[in-house]
This record gives structure tokens, sequence and C-alpha cells, in this order.
């Protein structure tokens, strides 16, 4: 998964492929067609993804490079960093500041029984930021692990039905050709206008045996 991923990213954000774009609605690379043929001379394993949907896209960005991610995940991540890192910047301060008001107190005979009262209060004072800052962690921590979760079944669930619909793809070939009413340039042109929609696979496969010419036939004059 990582690879085809490689691949779309590369497309959509590389330093050489101006013309790609990415549609977040279907979920897939596009370009024009010229761009398409251009890039594909070079870049053969690019072609699988010409008009096929990869709609775990952003979701892999966020699990492959915090700098490529998209979107409401990507912003979460980035903030909870900044939030912690800024977090432990006014605890470093604090604690300057405590120990700054402790050497000025250090006076005179009361200068241990003041040092301790100041160490006492900065060690409750302590405490008390730390306390917050670690519950938020934790709750951070837990958000983090839903999140991945989350991304993790939904690739899942998109990676099933990836193989489902290749299954079904590999499969129209045969029973396309096996049509005795289709002249055999109509089959080639259905063939290849059912396998690059999943949706049309999807549909082909939706219908009884007799029916499917009758929704080729629809493909080609629709």
């Amino acid at each position: 998964m990582k690879k085809d991923w490689t691949i779309v990213h590369d497309m959509i954000n590389g330093s050489y492929t101006s013309g790609f774009g990415y549609d977040s609605v279907k979920h897939c690379v596009v370009a024009e067609d010229q761009v398409w043929e251009s890039y594909l001379q070079v870049h053969k394993g690019a072609g699988k993804w010409k008009n096929k949907p990869f709609p775990f896209y952003e979701d892999l960005c966020v699990v492959f490079g915090k700098d490529c991610a998209t979107g409401y995940r990507a912003r979460y991540f980035v903030e909870a960093e900044q939030e912690a890192r800024t977090e432990e910047q006014t605890q470093n301060l604090n604690d300057e500041s405590d120990d700054v008001i402790a050497t000025s107190n250090v006076q005179g005979g009361n200068a241990n029984m003041q040092s301790e009262e100041t160490s006492s209060t900065r060690r409750k004072k302590r405490k008390r930021q730390v306390d917050p800052m670690s519950d938020g962690f934790s709750n951070a921590v837990t958000k983090l692990g839903e999140t991945l979760e989350k991304i993790a079944n939904k690739l899942s669930r998109g990676v099933e039905r990836e193989d489902e619909i290749d299954k079904k793809r590999s499969m129209i070939t045969h029973e396309i050709l096996k049509m005795q009413t289709l002249p055999q340039r109509d089959k080639y042109k259905a063939i290849s206008l059912i396998r690059d929609d999943p949706e049309k696979v999807n549909t082909f496969w939706d219908f009884q045996e007799a029916d499917r010419a009758c929704y080729v036939d629809w493909v080609l004059n629709g």
C-alpha cells in the first residue's frame, strides 16, 4: 500500500508533475489526457491510477508522513505537538522564576527556613502544573490511538473492497467476449469502459446473465 500511495503522492506533489491534481470527492488523480500520456511514457506503473479511485489516499498521508498529510487529521497532530511544546516551555519559565524568588529570599538567619518554604511552594506549584499536563498528554495519546485504530479499520475495509473489485474486474473480459450479439469491436470498447469504472463493474455483476448484454449496449450508446 505504501508503494501505491507513493506513486499517487508523487503525481500530485512531485516537483516535475504539473498538471496533476487530486479530486477529493471522487478520491482520484485528475489530469488532462496529454498530461497522462506524457507522464506514462516515463512512469509505466502509474497507469493503474488513471481514472481509478484511491479512497484512502488522505488517510495514508497521515500514516506515512505528517508533512504529506492533509485535512483535519494532519492539523490535529501538528496542533497537538505544538501545544505540548508550549506547555513544556511555560513550565520551564515558571521553574526559572521560582528559582530566582528562592535565591532572593535566602537572607540572614532565616535563610534555611525560607529556602525550604520556597522549595515546598515550588514543588506544589510544579505538581499543579505537571498534573494537568500529564492528563492532557494521556488524553492526547488516547485520542491518537483511537484515531489510528479508525484509520486502520478504514484501510482494511478499503483493501477488501479493492480486492473484491479486482476479482470482479478480472472476470468481465471473459463474460463480455462470450456475448454473441455484440460485434467484436464493440466488445473491446465495452470491456475498456466497464473495467475502468468500479461503479460500472459492480452494476454489471448486479444484473442477471440475460440482462448483462442490454447493460453493455446501454454503456456503449449511453
